[in-house]
């Protein structure tokens, strides 16, 4: 979906996410990329494009994902988490080469090279915990709940946030804005 800056509210997430006009949400891959692997897998928020009115076929612009998870979920394990899930997305977006439009048509070509910028919004549990252990290391955000980690191994930048410190963190940074125009 083509949208304006000003009809989302991504910048909550990362602030970069301001600047971008075409996502897909909850699409399955068969919409999102030629001939995926997995083509009934389905990223919650996906985001291919950095333009605002400029055409970029850039292929070290990064593509974002964005996997949210229910609130105090406990339940992971190595096989079934957030971190497994969104390397899987992102292998296949690689395999496929090409990112595509609702319409079929091309959007940007997807090399081996391609960075990504994966934000996985959910609890850090104790499983989870324990899942960032075995497939990290992750580093904690000094003051935050959130984590962090470059995956070399995936070519892939990780953070993971709760949903608390998603919000606190855009207020921190967004709060002489908010004071400006007097929401704060």
């Amino acid at each position: 979906m083509v949208v304006g800056y000003e009809d989302h509210n991504l910048w909550i997430v990362d602030d970069r996410l301001a600047f971008f006009s075409y996502f897909n949400s909850d699409k399955k891959m068969k919409a999102q990329i030629a001939n995926p692997a997995n083509p009934l897998d389905r990223p919650d928020i996906s985001v291919f494009d950095v333009s605002l009115g400029f055409q970029n076929t850039d292929l070290s612009q990064p593509i974002t994902i964005i996997e949210f998870k229910r609130p105090k979920r406990d339940d992971y394990t190595l096989e079934k988490n957030p971190i497994t899930q969104v390397r899987r997305y992102v292998e296949d977006m690689r395999k496929s080469g090409e990112a595509i439009k609702y319409d079929g048509t091309p959007l940007r070509q997807i090399a081996d090279t391609t960075p990504f910028v994966c934000h996985i919004i959910a609890d850090v549990t104790a499983t989870l915990r324990t899942v960032m252990k075995a497939l990290g290391p992750f580093h904690q955000k000094v003051g935050s709940g959130t984590w962090y980690r470059w995956d070399d191994a995936f070519n892939i930048f990780i953070e993971i946030s709760s949903f608390k410190d998603v919000l606190d963190s855009a207020k921190t940074r967004n709060k002489a804005f908010f004071e400006k125009i007097g929401l704060m």
